[in-house]
């Protein structure tokens, strides 16, 4: 096994940089593409391309061999992926804090100064002076050179780079080589259990956006699942441990003798130890009301979701299985018109929502992982197929970037247990990352515990006479015909379980169930075609069954004795919990108001204010001359105090000369308007689009 060596890497901007996303908001055609905490990023996609394009021409010349260039950025369409890794650079917000600015340019006639029409544009900067930093993965040592010689041939990013935009000064590029002492044993052995099963429970987090597609087929826009299948953890791990050299446990993972279980996303808010956690997929027993409205009239209110932890019980959550009248199916359709209105109201949950608690004595979370669309362009160069590829825009829909998984992996007994745990032991302790995804993202084992073998079952007394299953991954089960259930109930879980039809009596059990299917489909990247899809229930599904105390007991005793039904379920499928009792907790407490995103809802509003104001002064207000001086002079502005100076001189010069009356009255208006909590970026953002509002408006007037 060759020890992989990490580099931390960390840039300065000599010149102002725009690596932008591709769409505009307000008045800027092209915004900076940020990360999750709202500070720009440089995407490690785009920095990946700049050292392909040095990579090629050193090869070209003669320094490196063409292997070596398939072996560092990965051959298209080849059998093994990048052995680089690499992680976005990051924003220092110590560095500098008011880190955006803009640039308005346009195009210029031929041999002629005068602009043309509709070519005027203002882009957002990372201003000069601004420091990223990030971490690379080099899992070739032997390729160390090649990546340095690359990375020197890099001197500008972002767009304009022709012209000298976005101009860097590396100021660090180094290679950590941990030393055999420095990484201990990342996990201890408990005392193994007598049944000789245990469990190892991953805490995963993506350095980088994750991309899992869940389609072959997509169109303009890739998308993406909104948490990590067994499958493709599983594909990750054995690629890992074959880069490695360790066949032995690579046939043991593709076997199925050790199952891997689906990494559902945690919520930002987690403390205490992981090993009594649980997270669940949304229960589709479980409806809720729509969201209400709560927030000032110019801002919608799905503009940024509050960070106030939400419970399970908040939304007015109400559980179907508790609700529904049991007695009879004739009475249930006896309701009166007020109570199914009321039924009406309610909404299902969103496939993408999860539920999670710390322990049984906390209540449960209800959350989403944060997802995003990112707009990429592909470049010119060859398909899979080996047929040369055009110029396209396509978008992937992503994971955010750290956001953490919690996956179980389940051994049979613990010499596989120890086995598993010697091979990734670089992993586990930090050393190197999985690579998953699209592209090949890294994600980094944050934390890894063993924990006592789990029982579906929850640790509460279930009422004899009544059985509850929920499905906590997606189940796939064939028919006797080859064709897949689209359910559960009595019968396909008699078949499931193999149980003979007269050890119990299946006519006398009543069920309710609320069920949804999905199609779970893959790629075979040994044979480079997807696989395929397949139809399976969906995780969350929920069945109750009640009846006699003897038949409900023979169905529990026999879901007792396994951890998963159907197929496949070395890849984390067909995973479900007993009798866990999920009851919406309600509360009286009114909720938050929803807050607007700063670049997003608190921008929206100012300019709606500056149209507004523009509406009321008209175009005849002040001259084109008048108006641009107004910009001019906000724009150098940068503090509150040099705005309330500006506004102050001007009002000074319409009382003091006859020339400066007409300024007179907009400038009251002005400072009427101006609100005075509103940063000195947003107040000059009010003032700049207030004049190019008028400008648009003499402009349609003929003035």
């Amino acid at each position: 096994m060759t020890q992989p060596i990490c580099y931390d890497v960390t840039i300065r901007l000599e010149e102002d940089l725009h690596s932008g996303t591709g769409t505009g908001i307000g008045i800027l055609d092209a915004i900076q593409i940020t990360g999750r905490d709202n500070l720009p990023v440089i995407r490690a996609t785009h920095i990946k391309g700049l050292l392909r394009e040095a990579g090629r021409l050193l090869c070209e010349i003669g320094c490196y061999s063409e292997a070596d260039y398939n072996n560092l950025f990965g051959e298209e369409g080849g059998w093994q992926r990048s052995a680089l890794l690499m992680q976005s650079l990051r924003f220092k917000i110590e560095d500098q804090k008011n880190w955006s600015h803009q640039w308005t340019s346009t195009s210029r006639e031929i041999n002629s100064r005068t602009p043309e029409k509709n070519t005027l544009r203002t882009l957002e900067y990372v201003k000069s002076g601004s420091s990223f930093q990030g971490q690379w993965l080099l899992t070739n040592p032997d390729l160390a050179d090649f990546l340095g010689d690359c990375f020197q041939q890099v001197t500008h990013l972002g767009s304009s780079r022709s012209r000298g935009g976005g101009r860097i000064w590396v100021e660090k590029f180094k290679a950590n080589l941990p030393k055999p002492d420095r990484f201990p044993k990342p996990v201890r052995f408990f005392p193994e259990p007598k049944t000789g099963q245990t469990i190892l429970r991953l805490i995963l987090r993506n350095l980088e956006p994750l991309c899992l597609p869940i389609t072959g087929f997509p169109g303009n826009t890739v998308p993406s699942e909104c948490y990590i299948r067994g499958q493709q953890l599983l594909g990750a791990l054995v690629a890992s441990v074959l880069r490695d050299g360790n066949q032995k446990i690579a046939e043991k993972l593709l076997a199925g003798k050790i199952k891997i279980g689906h990494a559902y996303p945690l919520p930002a808010q987690v403390t205490k130890n992981c090993s009594q956690w649980t997270v669940l997929p949304f229960p589709l027993n479980i409806y809720h009301k729509k969201p209400q409205p709560n927030t000032p009239p110019e801002q919608p209110w799905w503009t940024e979701p509050t960070g106030k932890i939400s419970y399970l019980g908040e939304r007015g959550e109400k559980d179907q299985f508790q609700d529904k009248d049991k007695s009879s199916q004739e009475e249930s359709e006896r309701e009166d018109k007020s109570s199914q209105k009321e039924r009406e109201k309610l909404k299902r949950p969103s496939d993408r929502e999860f539920l999670f608690r710390s322990d049984e004595q906390e209540r449960w979370q209800r959350y989403q992982p944060k997802m995003a669309i990112h707009m990429r362009n592909q470049t010119l160069g060859l398909n899979v197929a080996k047929e040369k590829r055009q110029d396209d825009l396509f978008s992937e829909e992503e994971i955010l970037e750290d956001t953490c998984f919690m996956s179980d992996i389940r051994f049979s007994n613990s010499t596989d247990a120890a086995e598993f745990a010697e091979a990734f032991n670089a992993l586990l302790s930090g050393q190197t990352w999985l690579s998953l995804g699209r592209g090949g993202r890294p994600v980094v084992v944050q934390h890894a515990i063993w924990s006592k073998p789990e029982t579906p079952i929850s640790t509460s007394k279930p009422e004899p006479e009544k059985l509850t299953v929920l499905l906590t991954s997606d189940l796939i089960a064939r028919t006797e015909t080859l064709g897949f259930y689209d359910g559960l109930d009595i019968k396909v879980l008699q078949e499931l379980l193999e149980i003979k039809a007269e050890d119990i009596n299946a006519n006398s059990l009543k069920c309710n169930v609320y069920k949804d299917t999905v199609t779970v489909r893959g790629f075979n990247y040994l044979t480079r075609l997807p696989r395929a899809p397949v139809l399976a229930i969906r995780r969350g599904s929920a069945i109750e069954i009640t009846g006699s105390a003897a038949d409900i007991d023979i169905l529990r005793q026999a879901l007792l004795e396994k951890t998963a039904l159907g197929e496949r379920t070395h890849e984390g499928f067909g995973r479900f919990k007993l009798d866990l009792p999920i009851s919406p907790q309600s509360t009286k407490a009114e909720p938050e108001p929803l807050k607007a995103n700063p670049r997003i809802g608190t921008q929206e509003a100012i300019l709606i204010a500056a149209k507004k104001l523009a509406d009321d002064l008209g175009e005849k207000a002040l001259s084109k001359t008048q108006w641009q001086y107004l910009r001019q002079q906000a724009l150098v502005a940068n503090s509150l105090e040099d705005i309330d100076n500006l506004l102050e001189r001007l009002q000074q010069h319409s009382e003091n000369t006859t020339a400066g009356a007409v300024w007179q009255e907009p400038i009251k208006q002005i400072k009427n308007t101006l609100h005075k909590k509103w940063s000195p970026e947003n107040q000059v953002l009010f003032l700049d689009a207030l004049v190019r509002y008028q400008f648009a408006r003499l402009k349609n007037g003929g003035v």
